[in-house]
């Protein structure tokens, strides 16, 4: 009887703690996101934009958040990983957007990855409409494979947009690479920018050219 009794008992027992598992494998965090698109509207190039995305724990078990990842360099995404939100606690995702070097409708993407078994990834979206107050023509100077017998310099023209008062004072760039030469302003009120590649960056004189020389 008693070894019986023992028995009845290691089998109660382990049903209670196969209970307990079972519960407890059925709890499960949940991240429920205010909104996960946000849209900033129109803003001017340059503008660094922040947006914070509220969220609260939902479900019956922890939520950890357990990375953050964006898509792309102009996008700063920042929470607090390894945190626990108990159930219904609230937090927040703050996203940072540099505009500096887009101009139009943009669209960027962040990923927030948690402990939840569910849906364990959630993506957040920012956008906005990129408007810029001067304009270059041409946007981008590419030089190419330059010889030193050849032209190594360009023209840019920097016009204002929609009636903005531009005022161009100085111009930044790297001074191992390039000589860049700040013009009058023009009647139109656009400025002209001369670039030049530095003698010492310009390949050595073309081998074609050599041959046409010597005949």
């Amino acid at each position: 009887m008693a070894r019986t009794a023992l028995g009845v008992l290691c089998v109660a027992l382990w049903a209670l703690c196969g209970s307990a598992l079972a519960r407890e494998s059925k709890r499960n965090p949940s991240m429920q996101f205010e909104r996960r698109t946000h849209d900033f509207g129109e803003v001017y190039r340059g503008e660094k934009l922040t947006y914070r995305f509220g969220f609260i724990n939902e479900g019956d078990a922890p939520l950890v958040i357990q990375g953050v990842h964006a898509a792309c360099g102009c996008t700063v995404a920042l929470a607090e990983s390894g945190k626990q939100y108990a159930p219904g606690e609230r937090g927040y995702v703050e996203v940072h957007f540099d505009t500096t070097d887009f101009v139009g409708p943009i669209s960027k993407i962040v990923t927030v990855m948690s402990n939840e078994k569910l849906i364990p990834d959630r993506a957040l979206t920012v956008r906005a409409l990129v408007k810029s107050e001067v304009e270059t023509d041409p946007p981008l100077v590419d030089f190419g494979d330059v010889f030193v017998q050849e032209e190594a310099e360009r023209r840019v023209k920097i016009k204002p947009i929609g009636g903005f008062p531009l005022d161009v004072s100085g111009v930044q760039f790297d001074e191992k690479l390039l000589e860049v030469q700040l013009g009058a302003r023009l009647s139109a009120g656009d400025y002209e920018l001369k670039v030049r590649l530095r003698k010492e960056l310009l390949l050595p004189v073309r081998q074609d050219a050599d041959h046409r020389k010597n005949e």
